[in-house]
């Protein structure tokens, strides 16, 4: 529901105070681990205090801290102004570094102890009330001259998070300076962030705030096109449709982890996010940057898992072929027997496929044949045989789960056959044949 506070007061002030245009951009990346690592960008473009009549400053100088903050040079306290100037006379000069550390790439580290707010923007008071904060959806919203009559937050959008409101509230009747706006500006990112809006734009445009009101505009990222990169062009398509966010859309956070949760459910790939500004102002191109290992292998090994009775001998071989069908749809297969291949051969075939509704089905089927002459002295043997087989079917469905993990419950069906058979001197001791039905039901949670 959209808060609206309408109550016309109008706040006359003897000067007037110009603010100028702060913008973050932030890249975001995110990994199937589900790790995520992001920077932040803000550029200040101008700022200044007018007394008497408004004035738009020109392009001045500007600095670029250690963190990618690229700041107006006359928006920075006098003295970190001079000690900001000494160091770059002192780089100029072949002098060393002066007063303020700098880094390889020529980045300032305007607060090296960590002291200080607000990028060392100036702390010096503009407004002493802040009375009310307008959310605008668009630059071209913005009221140069300001808002008067406004207290608390305004906004008209449907869906606006409650914790954004929150982090303004909080700002709401206190003194307003331009370390404070960049200190509200971040945390209405970081609070955007937290309600899952991964891509927004918050710009603090040229304004008069004079009545104190400050206008925010917030730029929600849109998808402008899903770019694929390590694979081929028939697998960048199929890649392309398993997103679910489509042109147009806003990006939401949990909506791409559970994306990105399904494609990192295949064992034959890694599939890692990246968000990339896109051609037009407020879209976002999303990157998948696939690592795709091969997925048709075979083996072939020995193992001494058998018995006394039927021989510990066992060879196995077999293989997997990860999209015999196409993608993500695959079959394997895999042979036991003795050494000879002549007391027991089992056999088994699996077949895993995603479906177009995002659940996946695995099918399995198994046969075993023993046939076995066991001594018991005396010249005599005691022959066993049977025939066992397993039909299985798993059904499972992801399900929706917090940042980091990957939930699913799956449902099933098992029907097994076993034949033994036990023969003595020519004649039959016992002859069963065991059938079961079952069924099952399960639940999984993992960490990506």
């Amino acid at each position: 529901m959209a808060q609206r506070f309408l109550e016309k007061r109008l706040f006359q002030r003897g000067h007037s105070v110009i603010i100028g245009w702060f913008r973050r951009n932030r890249s975001l990346r995110f990994q199937s681990s589900s790790a995520m690592r992001f920077t932040t960008k803000l550029a200040l473009k101008a700022a200044c205090v007018v007394v008497a009549a408004p004035f738009i400053a020109s392009a001045q100088q500007t600095v670029v801290t250690a963190d990618g903050t690229e700041i107006l040079v006359d928006a920075l306290t006098p003295d970190m102004q001079a000690q900001v100037f000494e160091t770059q006379q002192n780089l100029q000069m072949g002098r060393g570094q002066g007063p303020l550390k700098v880094n390889t790439e020529g980045q300032f580290y305007l607060n090296p102890e960590g002291a200080g707010i607000g990028n060392g923007l100036s702390e010096e008071i503009l407004v002493d009330y802040l009375r009310g904060v307008v959310i605008l959806p668009r630059p071209g919203d913005v009221r140069a001259e300001g808002w008067a009559g406004i207290e608390g937050i305004w906004h008209d959008f449907d869906d606006f998070p409650p914790k954004v409101g929150e982090t303004i509230n909080a700002y709401i009747g206190t003194p307003v300076s331009l370390a404070s706006l960049d200190i509200m500006v971040r945390d209405v990112i970081k609070a955007y962030r937290d309600s899952g809006r991964p891509v927004v734009d918050v710009l603090l445009p040229e304004q008069d705030i004079t009545p104190g009101v400050v206008q925010l505009v917030v730029i929600e990222g849109e998808l402008s096109r899903i770019r694929v990169e390590g694979v081929d062009a028939e697998y960048e398509d199929y890649l392309r449709r398993q997103m679910s966010i489509k042109k147009g859309d806003e990006i939401h956070s949990r909506q791409i982890q559970q994306d990105l949760n399904w494609l990192n459910k295949s064992p034959y790939r890694k599939v890692d996010l990246i968000y990339a500004p896109g051609y037009e102002f407020g879209q976002t191109d999303i990157i998948l940057r696939v690592v795709d290992s091969n997925p048709f292998w075979y083996y072939v090994g020995y193992e001494n898992s058998g018995t006394e009775a039927l021989g510990e001998d066992r060879i196995v071989a077999g293989f997997n072929w990860g999209d015999m069908f196409g993608p993500d749809q695959g079959l394997s297969y895999q042979l036991t027997a003795d050494m000879d291949f002549s007391t027991v051969a089992g056999h088994s075939l699996v077949y895993q496929g995603a479906l177009p509704w995002r659940h996946w089905l695995t099918l399995l089927g198994s046969y075993v044949s023993v046939d076995a002459e066991i001594p018991v002295g005396d010249g005599t043997f005691v022959k066993s045989g049977g025939e066992s087989s397993q039909a299985s079917l798993r059904y499972a469905i992801p399900l929706n789960a917090p940042g980091g993990q990957v939930r699913e419950v799956q449902m099933g069906f098992d029907y097994k056959s076993s034949n033994n058979n036990l023969e003595f001197g020519g004649a039959d001791v016992f002859d069963v044949t065991t059938v079961i039905f079952q069924f099952m039901a399960g639940y999984d949670m993992s960490l990506s």
